[in-house]
């Protein structure tokens, strides 16, 4: 295998490491490797038009390229990923807009403190109940955790 390494053309293994991270992306989404993946594929391109030849100038250049791409684009996309699951500080103002608020439980909730998923405003969001839940309950939001929405059975008021 390092015989091979050996035998490819620097950019060849710059693009395979940066497709290596874009694709781990989707592994581990954090989105973050595919910044450094795009840094791999500047370095290939660099490399592979001549501009670049040397090891440690490759590794500068990698550098560079993650931290300036990452710095850049990294909140902008995260932004538009989860424009409808904007990360909340629980306890800010923008919990009052969810505390409350019914959603719909989309999977099981087979114990008290399990996790699994609900719809709120058209969008799927991952949710902590304080209830055992089945899909189709009525509920409601108790507040926020990042964007963990902790739910509890919702108790309909009784008719007059």
């Amino acid at each position: 295998m390092a015989a091979t390494l050996a035998l490819m053309d620097p950019w060849i293994i710059w693009f395979l490491a940066g497709l290596g991270l874009i694709v781990s992306e989707f592994l581990l989404p954090g989105v973050i490797l595919v910044f450094f993946g795009l840094a791999a594929w500047i370095v290939a391109g660099l490399t592979f038009i001549g501009l670049i030849s040397s090891a440690p100038l490759q590794l500068i250049v990698f550098a560079a390229a993650s931290l300036v791409l990452t710095g850049s684009f990294r909140r902008v996309l995260m932004r538009s990923l989860h424009r409808d699951q904007a990360s909340l500080p629980s306890g800010s103002d923008h919990e009052d807009e969810f505390t409350g608020k019914p959603v719909t439980v989309l999977t099981a909730f087979p114990s008290p403190g399990a996790t699994g998923k609900v719809e709120f405003k058209g969008a799927e969001w991952n949710a902590r109940s304080e209830d055992e839940l089945a899909p189709g309950d009525p509920a409601e939001i108790v507040s926020l955790d990042g964007i963990t929405l902790n739910i509890r059975r919702q108790w309909l008021p009784p008719f007059p």
